[in-house]
């Protein structure tokens, strides 16, 4: 009889299972950013076709973007007429209509370089106390302890850098997102302990 497929992915040892799951997250890294490029391809050719055979509709689109400014209507006439022969056309009604931005083409590379760090850095960073801890249990709770303390670090620049770092509300901003970020990375590390203990149970 078949081996079911958690009770054979429990069999593997641990290197294997880490390097397949940094396979699996750098493999859908990857294909969610061809499915994005491919999306804004399809978008691009769909919004080139309109504008080939269907002026009349895209000049209606070109005026929408501008109604909830309350634009003068003669301005709104003078910029349709502009756009409208314009060569750029294309690129204004994807930025402005359907507000999508053409994918950079070295954002898979970048993520996947990210996602590889991430995994490194914080699979290593809780091996630490083991090296200089003899007592495995005195080991363990350093190793909750560089876990917190890195992930609080990672979410406190996180929010940080989007926000700002100085200034007592940018301050307790990064505080209140470091604290999430422990709270969420604990509940990932509890939820794949469970998900190993499940496995291990279904293949005995």
């Amino acid at each position: 009889m078949l081996t079911p497929i958690p009770g054979l992915v429990a069999t593997w040892p641990p290197r294997v299972k880490s390097t397949f799951c940094l396979s699996a997250c750098l493999l859908l890294t990857f294909n969610a950013d061809s499915s994005l490029r491919e999306s804004y391809r399809s978008l691009e050719n769909t919004t080139r076709t309109s504008i080939k055979l269907d002026p009349t509709s895209v000049r209606s689109n070109i005026a929408s973007v501008f109604e909830p400014y309350n634009v003068p209507s003669q301005t709104v006439a003078d910029l349709t007429t502009s756009l409208s022969d314009s060569p750029l056309l294309a690129d204004f009604l994807l930025h402005f209509q359907h507000q999508q931005a053409e994918p950079p083409a070295s954002r898979a590379i970048t993520c996947a370089i990210t996602i590889a760090l991430g995994y490194f850095i914080g699979g290593f960073l809780p091996l630490l106390p083991y090296f200089f801890i003899d007592d495995v249990l005195k080991a363990l709770w350093g190793s909750v302890g560089a876990m917190c303390f890195a992930l609080f670090v990672f979410g406190y620049s996180k929010t940080c850098y989007n926000s700002g770092w100085k200034g007592k509300s940018n301050v307790w901003g990064g505080i209140k997102g470091g604290l999430q970020m422990v709270v969420i990375g604990c509940v990932a590390a509890g939820s794949a302990m469970f998900l190993v203990r499940a496995f291990k149970h279904l293949s005995d």
